[in-house]
C-alpha cells in the first residue's frame, strides 16, 4: 500500500486553512482507510487523526494551497507556518536539506555550487 506524502500534507493544508492546527502532527497520527468504493485502482486514502492537542483558531499564515515539493526547503523564518515546514521538510521529507555536512560542521547548500573544493574551504 503507498500512501502519497504530499497527499497528506495537502489534507494538513487544508486542516490549517480551516483554522486548525493540529500540534501533534506525526507519521503515528496518518492511518489508511480503504474506500474502494470510490476508487477500486487507488482504495487507500490516509486521514489525519488524534486531533486531541488541536487548537481551533489558527489563522494560518501560508495562504497558498498547495505545498512546493522536492525543492531545497526554505529558510525556516521564510515559510511563516511552523507545523506545515515540519511536516514537510521531516515528516513527509518532501523538500532536500538547505544544508549539507562538511567535516562535521552544518553548512548551507549553496556552497557546494562552486564545487567540493570551495565547500571545504569554506567549512
Amino acid at each position: 500500500m503507498m500512501i502519497s506524502s504530499q497527499r497528506v500534507v495537502g489534507d494538513l493544508l487544508k486542516i490549517h486553512h480551516a483554522g486548525v492546527v493540529h500540534n501533534d502532527f506525526t507519521d503515528r497520527h496518518i492511518i489508511a482507510k480503504k474506500l474502494a468504493d470510490l476508487n477500486p485502482e487507488r482504495p487507500w486514502y490516509p486521514m489525519i487523526v488524534d486531533f486531541g492537542e488541536a487548537k481551533m483558531d489558527h489563522n494560518c499564515p501560508y495562504k497558498d494551497n498547495k505545498v512546493e515539493t522536492y525543492i531545497r526547503a526554505p529558510a525556516r523564518a521564510d515559510f511563516k507556518c511552523a507545523e506545515l515546514y515540519v511536516a514537510c521538510r521531516d515528516t513527509a521529507q518532501l523538500w532536500h536539506s538547505n544544508h549539507m555536512e562538511v567535516f562535521g560542521v552544518a553548512c548551507p547548500i549553496e556552497w557546494a555550487d562552486d564545487g567540493p573544493e570551495a565547500s571545504a574551504k569554506m567549512a
